[in-house]
């Protein structure tokens, strides 16, 4: 924590700073194939919402 305690973001400021890097990779692991790729960054950007505090 340290330093960037006072830091608050709301889920889409996190979301909006990732998304991008988040579905290239995505693209990457499924090979270009674009619907595995989304389906990939909504799974993992579901998860990351319910845990996001």
């Amino acid at each position: 924590m340290g330093e960037y305690a006072h830091v608050h973001q709301t889920f889409e400021e996190f979301a909006a700073t990732h998304i991008d890097a988040l579905y290239q990779g995505a693209l990457f692991l499924h090979g270009g194939e674009v619907p595995q790729a989304e389906d990939l960054v909504l799974w993992t950007m579901t998860g990351a919402f319910q845990q996001f505090k």
